[in-house]
């Protein structure tokens, strides 16, 4: 500026103070005033607050022509500059010289009052007719950039903050981040554009300026999740700040992030001890921000890192620590992006699959504790948020679905097979955490998690996987299938059973038969396996009656038992190695007709129908002969005590001639295995009480006498 001497500068202040022309004695126009404003910006440094205090109104002025131009003006030819928009471009072009000409000097100062400007217009005009919401931000973006007052400010801000990137840009991006916290959202199109323009620069200096607030506000001191937006006021707007970046600048964001984390392990230095929970405030604020450093952060936790992260924590009070690891928790457990990697890797980190140390710096086991800490604290964590969800019902949507499993959907044969590994403590974190996922996905992902378990397991140890997961799913799984839909289930598997038995004939092999029929026996009654086949006597029958019952609990709880064994009566002479089945049931059953009060069978429909099927079955597998195996077809028009009866002469007649498959012999013209009932004697006695039975109620089973 041309330098003026004392009496003009004299004469500038007071024409400045009292709005008077100092020659005429006229009052200044707007315009004059602001240009007087100026002189004084320009040529008496003691004056700039006041000058551009004054300035504010000019452009305030300016912002509100405008605004009210576009609400009352029709399309047309362009109306020429007025004085008041000509005075703002000189301001900018004056701003600008002083800025370039002097950095340290002014950019700072200038730099804020624009800011708290644009911060103050924006507010201030947010609710008028015309201006877009604040969550418009591309329409609000273009509204005020056709301002020439307010893109008059806002190149204002940007050269301020061009001219101190290569010193100190922090106080620019202060004032920026000050204005944020007052006048967010509106404030949020400034952001989005200055942010655009420097990507770099705003985002490592906002990070920067965002963290020195944390450490003032006593951020450091306390755990993450209790210095919220009240306690740490700029931590709300770099949260914004960065959002509003991460769409076009996810990648500079995340190395910032990350240079930030590892930069902070090992410095003593107080704003690098802030710098964790700094970081993971932001992650509990941001999920974008979360999903887009967690997937490249887990890569970067090598043994050196997480040793010199175990140091920074180790001199950390005990109740500041669990609140790390809480926080820890809790974005695990809502964070989906790359979930199966940070599982891995908490899962190799807290029990490494050799006990062979690999090449490089070992491991602390302070690291490895930490880690399985982490684990069963996810894991419990993750049982709350399953089993707490308000759905009522598993026909409904779950109304929480929980992000870490919802990303672990999608792979869930990957986990069968790493559970199927079987690797030391892995295998049981890996199957608490199935059976979480099965319920969590239920119906369709528990029973892909079984299908997974019993398709891939390759040994006995790993097949018995699926059943201790089928064990506990349903426990908390009691919503049954529809019913079209367990029947269309259990014909499949039905099927297929009977696919495989048949081999390349239609009859059903004995061998494979006998197989079923051990895996049977072995999955009802386990201690029973391997028991003779011989009808017990009396005496014994007696000592088995907890048994009997257990065997007959096991056929009500599973209805597919029944068809199985007709699978394997199918097989003579397979089905005398069921002995220990058929014994339990007919005993449990003749014990509970003996029992029963009521007029009918039908009173006890389960039962009916079970002895039904067991006499039928005992009849198609050729341990009753066709006249005694008829007399199911009875039962439906007995009364119980009848019943009981004829269960009675089953039982005497299979005392006396045993389920031994010695009884059967081979017919090489047929293939198949038959039996002489011939040889067993005269079976009349035991048709004594059914010809009763029939006698006593001839009126109404007439029609069936001739077939006994």
């Amino acid at each position: 500026p041309v330098p003026r001497s004392a009496q003009e500068l004299a004469q500038e202040v007071k024409a400045f103070l009292s709005g008077l022309d100092p020659v005429q004695g006229t009052p200044l126009s707007p315009p004059a005033h602001a240009r007087c404003a100026l002189r004084l910006l320009r040529c008496l440094p003691p004056a700039r607050h006041a000058a551009l205090q004054h300035l504010r109104g000019l452009f305030d002025e300016q912002v509100c022509s405008h605004l009210l131009q576009r609400e009352g003006s029709a399309p047309g030819p362009a109306t020429k500059a007025s004085p008041g928009a000509e005075v703002v471009q000189e301001v900018r072009r004056a701003l600008a010289e002083l800025v370039a000409a002097n950095p340290r000097a002014w950019a700072p100062g200038v730099a804020a009052w624009a800011s708290e400007l644009m911060g103050q217009l924006s507010s201030k005009y947010a609710g008028r007719p015309g201006v877009p919401p604040a969550a418009s931000l591309n329409e609000l973006l273009q509204l005020w950039m056709s301002c020439p007052a307010t893109r008059a400010l806002l190149d204002i801000y940007s050269q301020c903050l061009a001219a101190m990137v290569g010193s100190c840009p922090d106080a620019c991006v202060d004032a920026l981040l000050d204005t944020s916290v007052q006048h967010s959202p509106h404030f949020d199109w400034v952001v989005a554009h200055v942010g655009s323009s420097f990507p770099g620069t705003i985002i490592s200096r906002v990070l920067s300026c965002g963290l020195k607030d944390f450490c003032a506000h006593g951020g450091g001191d306390t755990a993450p999740g209790t210095a919220g937006d009240k306690r740490v006021p700029k931590i709300a707007s770099v949260v914004g700040i960065l959002g509003h970046l991460a769409s076009r600048h996810a990648g500079s964001i995340k190395q910032e992030l990350l240079r930030m984390f590892h930069e902070s392990l090992g410095s003593s230095r107080e704003h690098h001890k802030a710098t964790v929970p700094f970081l993971l405030q932001l992650a509990l604020m941001s999920p974008t921000l979360l999903a887009t450093v967690s997937p490249e952060l887990v890569d970067s936790l090598k043994p050196t890192v997480l040793n010199q992260l175990h140091q920074h924590f180790s001199a950390v009070p005990r109740d500041e620590l669990d609140g790390v690891v809480g926080v820890v928790v809790h974005l695990l457990c809502h964070t989906s992006a790359g979930a199966l990697r940070t599982l891995r890797f908490l899962l190799a980190t807290a029990a490494p699959a050799s006990v062979i140390t690999a090449p490089g710096p070992a491991l602390h086991e302070g690291v490895r504790e930490a880690c399985e800490r982490l684990l069963q604290l996810l894991l419990l964590h993750l049982q709350k948020l399953v089993h707490g969800r308000s759905s009522p019902s598993l026909a409904e949507c779950p109304a929480r679905p929980v992000p870490f499993l919802e990303a672990l959907r999608p792979h869930v044969r990957e986990l069968c097979l790493d559970t199927l590994r079987l690797e030391r403590k892995r295998c049981l974190w890996q199957h608490q955490l199935l059976a979480l996922l099965a319920v969590h996905s239920a119906p369709h992902g528990a029973a892909e998690a079984l299908f997974f378990l019993l398709a891939l397991a390759r040994t006995p140890e790993e097949l018995a996987l699926a059943p201790q997961l089928h064990a506990g799913l349903r426990a908390v799984l009691p919503d049954p299938l529809p019913a079209a839909e367990l029947s269309r289930n259990t014909q499949t598997f039905l099927s297929l059973v009977l696919r495989c038995c048949r081999g390349s004939g239609p009859a059903i092999g004995a061998e494979a038969a006998k197989a079923v029929a051990a895996a049977l026996v072995e999955a009802v009654c386990p201690e029973a396996a391997g028991a003779e086949l011989a009808w017990p006597p009396e005496e014994l029958a007696r000592a088995t009656v907890e048994r009997d019952l257990r065997i007959l609990r096991r056929f009500r709880q599973h209805p597919l038992l029944f068809p199985l064994l007709r699978l394997v009566a199918g097989g003579h002479p397979a089905l005398c190695y069921c002995s220990v089945l058929l014994r339990g049931l007919l005993a449990s059953l003749v014990a509970h007709w003996d029992a029963c009060r009521a007029s009918s069978t039908v009173a006890s429909p389960w039962h009916l129908r079970a002895s039904c099927a067991l006499v039928a079955l005992l009849a198609e597998g050729s341990l009753l002969p066709p006249v005694l195996g008829n007399m199911h077809e009875l039962f439906p028009e007995l009364a119980p005590f009848e019943v009981h009866l004829l269960l009675l002469s089953v039982w005497g007649y299979l005392r006396e001639n045993s389920p031994l498959p010695q009884k059967f012999t081979f017919q090489p013209e047929l293939g198949v295995f038959r039996r002489d009932f011939g040889r067993d004697g005269d079976v009349g006695k035991h048709l004594a009480v059914l010809h009763s039975v029939l006698h006593r109620n001839i009126h109404r089973l007439g029609l069936l006498a001739g077939r006994f």
